[in-house]
């Protein structure tokens, strides 16, 4: 189970799942893909130093994998979304949001 709901992320330990991001200027333009980067960061809490995880957008898209989440403990954790315009180099930030991950019961 992987499921995004405004902005906050559940999913269960060990499973895939998938992110599109998809962004628009402030007069509501699509920003395409190839027009910014974009890196997933997974913290602890967000007063920690070392990021548990972190993702890069490739083509507006992030998966996860089994081997991401399969060996972290079950709880919350706190992510953000940074993204830079490659036009002017602006840097806008996506979040902070929570990202759970349940426990699973079958451990195979």
């Amino acid at each position: 189970m992987f499921q995004i709901v405004k902005n906050n992320i559940r999913m269960i330990r060990g499973d895939t799942g998938a992110m599109d991001l998809a962004l628009t200027d402030e007069a509501g333009n699509v920003i395409e893909p190839e027009a910014y980067s974009a890196i997933f960061s997974l913290k602890r809490s967000i007063d920690d130093v070392p990021y548990i995880m972190q993702k890069t957008f490739v083509d507006g898209k992030i998966s996860f994998t089994h081997a991401d989440t399969n060996n972290l403990p079950a709880g919350q954790y706190t992510y953000d979304i940074q993204v830079e315009i490659t036009q002017d180099s602006s840097i806008h930030t996506i979040g902070p949001a929570t990202f759970v991950i349940m426990p699973d019961v079958t451990r195979e």
